[in-house]
């Protein structure tokens, strides 16, 4: 019998969770909600373990409206983080009051500042982990753009640990495709199917990191930013972790039902979600670098996760 597209996603974070060791008992996480697909599906996935009791955790999510495009969540994603059990709060941010004059809007900026809030929240609300919907397809991103325009072999981990801070950077849709969270997007009524990109004119996907991941992973103190280069990130050997606050798919109890998923597609809320988490998007970098990964990986899923392991595989012998 073949798995539904919500056992495979549920499988594969299962999966990145035990690797990275991602999460132990009793943490507080606090999962960046930007109100695309991504943390949505990220957001319903922790959730549903939790209810099924494979995820001892304490679960909020937080959004981060801007003022340029100061749109908050539409109310039926925020009903959806109601019924899936997960508070949901907001706060607002200058990001583009924020800039010196002379200097444009790019979302380089408006990711960066995001992200800074996220971990201010964190720290400040004694949260020990920020849980964010980068999927594998962001990650293989992210390195080429890294390899093509800063000539350095680097991308987003899965697990980042602060240093200074008692607090670290997770991403359980780590080796989750793009295609899949569409796919189960659409189920849940959160992607439209016209296309794979091509969503209603009010829907949003998620914003993903730029280039420059060291300053998107800065943390403030005391109105200071600490580069990524400071803040070193531990356990990413990729060696088996412990089971930890969860446990494996197989292991759900019977009898336990799940929440708005698993059957027929939804009718996509036309006021759901727009582009990004705003009506601003010059990403167009990372959209070409998108086009190059799928021509050279031919959307091979195979291709794909081989390209990742071979991070985990490199033999320095055989490179300048």
């Amino acid at each position: 019998m073949s798995k539904t597209i919500e056992q495979i996603i549920d499988g594969l974070v299962v999966k990145a969770l035990k690797t990275w060791n991602m999460v132990q008992r009793g943490e507080r996480i606090l999962i960046g909600a930007s109100g695309g697909k991504d943390s949505a599906i990220l957001a319903y996935d922790l959730a549903k373990k939790k209810r099924q009791g494979r995820l001892n955790a304490e679960l909020l999510a937080l959004h981060v409206r801007n003022d340029f495009a100061p749109h908050a969540l539409s109310p039926r994603l925020r009903s959806l983080y109601d019924q899936w059990g997960i508070p949901l709060a907001t706060i607002d941010v200058a990001v583009e009051g924020r800039l010196k004059p002379g200097r444009q809007m790019n979302c380089y900026w408006c990711s960066t500042q995001r992200r800074t809030e996220l971990i201010r929240y964190a720290l400040e609300h004694e949260f020990t982990a920020v849980a964010l919907g980068h999927h594998l397809d962001d990650v293989l991103e992210t390195l080429f753009m890294n390899m093509m325009d800063k000539a350095q072999l680097s991308t987003m981990p899965p697990l980042l640990h602060y240093n200074k801070y008692p607090l670290k950077i997770i991403r359980p849709l780590y080796l989750v495709e793009e295609d899949q969270l569409l796919q189960f997007g659409r189920q849940l009524g959160l992607v439209s199917a016209d296309g794979p990109y091509k969503l209603s004119k009010n829907s949003q996907i998620d914003q993903v990191d730029p280039v420059r991941p060291a300053a998107a992973a800065s943390v403030p103190v005391g109105g200071e930013v600490e580069s990524v280069d400071e803040v070193q990130p531990r356990g990413l050997d990729g060696a088996a972790g412990r089971a930890g606050a969860f446990s494996s798919v197989d292991q759900v109890p019977p009898g336990r039902l799940d929440m708005a998923a698993g059957g027929p597609e939804q009718k996509p809320d036309p006021g759901l979600f727009t582009t990004c988490t705003c009506g601003f998007n010059d990403n167009s970098a990372r959209d070409r670098v998108r086009e190059r990964v799928e021509a050279l990986t031919g959307g091979s899923s195979v291709a794909k996760r081989a390209i990742l392991e071979s991070l985990r595989n490199i033999k320095t012998e055989y490179l300048p």
